[in-house]
């Protein structure tokens, strides 16, 4: 933010799921309290999509992707039963789909300067390597 407390950021949220992110939304804004939220916007769409947006324009990026979630089995024991090799490779390519457009809107290093360039986390529920340092690994790889 700015000295005098003016937003000069831009929160774009997006979720798959219509349902969630109408909870996203609700969430958002009883968390704010009586603050603004016009420097956020919620969208429902595919992540592929964002790969028309203008190109290296975002500081920060959670990719945060569809998995198998067998790292959330504590909690719900039964997606141990529905896990299989396939799902994980299945999800691993829309992981890796998600990870390329990701990385395709962050802003790039400036040469010779202290910035690093924007920012990408990526994140899954899984802990699986298939999911993870597979698609990070593979994806960087097709990248370079």
């Amino acid at each position: 933010t700015k000295e005098n407390n003016e937003i000069d950021y831009t929160l774009v949220a997006n979720e798959l799921s219509p349902q969630r992110a109408n909870w996203m939304r609700q969430r958002l804004h009883q968390q704010s309290g009586s603050k603004s939220l016009s420097h956020l916007t919620v969208t429902c769409a595919d992540g592929r999509a964002y790969s028309k947006m203008e190109q290296n324009s975002f500081d920060f990026i959670l990719c945060d992707v569809p998995c198998s979630g067998d790292g959330t089995v504590r909690k719900s024991p039964k997606i141990l039963g529905k896990w299989s090799p396939k799902n994980a490779a299945k999800n691993k390519i829309i992981q890796k789909e998600l990870l390329k457009v990701g990385l395709g809107l962050l802003k790039p290093s400036e040469e010779g300067a202290a910035n690093t360039g924007g920012i990408l986390v990526y994140s899954t529920c899984s802990l699986n390597p298939l999911e993870n340092e597979e698609v990070i690994l593979e994806v960087l790889d097709e990248l370079n």
